[in-house]
């Protein structure tokens, strides 16, 4: 098995004693090789966060300064044919060269702080941005077997590639992996579902975990709007959150208050007409009442 070699810049890192050029939170952007990372694609904003980032008073080019870490792409997903662009493999190759490049990441580990974020524009995460299915805790730890992904989820990872994360990464793949307690790379994504919270085996797809990952807004021309992450309880029925209630309700036909319904406007008839008085000598009220 033929191994693609990268070659490293490392850059020159500069002290933090000048003072930090950019505003809190400061937000350092890697720069990295095409060896490590496909072209970026723009598809919801993946590419322009970065950009958007280094436009801002929030970005700072010196890494030493920096509280945030921005990993700007993602390799793509899934892995079924054991290609070295995409899925854990190419998670893994990525962040070696972060890790031997800048000592940032290693830091952030040693520290046990998750300063680390990048964007999964996908409708589930990393289940389909980055990372190879099955996603389960202690995936590549020593004396682990790699479980085998159900059928519908294609073939499993390439046997090489497989070694190469244990020997490469180990237990310190937790540190990455979606569905770990012990994850220091925090997500951007468009579903907030915490599936692994429900697991048994803290299997995910979607793999939010609340107080750590960052949910986005849905887009609106996406098909399930902003019901995205609608999970599901253990008899299978969608069991919505306090939000997604109060969206049902107001969108629901049948939670529409009721219409007041027109009054019906009683037209006065005309009084009957008074029989007509005798002729004769007309009295006047006032006689009338004097008795004559």
């Amino acid at each position: 098995h033929q191994r693609t070699r990268v070659r490293r810049v490392v850059p020159r890192l500069m002290s933090c004693s000048a003072p930090k050029s950019a505003s809190s939170p400061r937000i350092y952007v890697y720069s990295l090789p095409k060896s490590v990372v496909r072209p970026c694609n723009d598809w919801r904003n993946t590419c322009s966060l970065a950009q958007w980032i280094r436009k801002s008073k929030h970005f700072e080019p010196n890494g030493e300064c920096a509280d945030y870490f921005l990993v700007p792409h993602h390799p793509t997903g899934g892995n079924p044919t054991g290609s070295e662009a995409a899925g854990d493999y190419a998670v893994g190759r990525m962040f070696d060269y972060i890790r031997q490049t800048w000592p940032f990441w290693n830091r952030s580990v040693a520290d046990a702080t998750a300063r680390h974020f990048w964007l999964l524009p996908c409708d589930h995460g990393p289940g389909d941005c980055a990372f190879s299915r099955p996603i389960v805790p202690n995936k590549y730890s020593s004396g682990k077997l790699t479980p085998r992904r159900p059928v519908r989820f294609g073939p499993v990872q390439a046997p090489a590639n497989d070694r190469w994360l244990r020997d490469a990464w180990g237990e310190g793949w937790e540190a990455l992996n979606p569905a770990s307690p012990a994850r220091l790379l925090f997500n951007l994504q468009y579903n907030g579902w915490t599936d692994g919270l429900r697991a048994p085996s803290g299997s995910c797809l979607n793999c939010f975990q609340p107080w750590l990952d960052v949910r986005l807004p849905t887009p609106e021309e996406h098909e399930c709007g902003p019901l995205c992450g609608l999970h599901r309880s253990q008899s299978g029925q969608r069991v919505p959150t306090l939000l997604q209630r109060e969206l049902l309700r107001v969108s629901s036909p049948r939670a529409q208050p009721p219409q007041p319904q027109p009054q019906q406007v009683k037209v006065a008839q005309p009084a009957p007409p008074q029989p007509a008085l005798p002729r004769g000598r007309r009295r006047s009220s006032s006689s009338a009442g004097a008795g004559r």
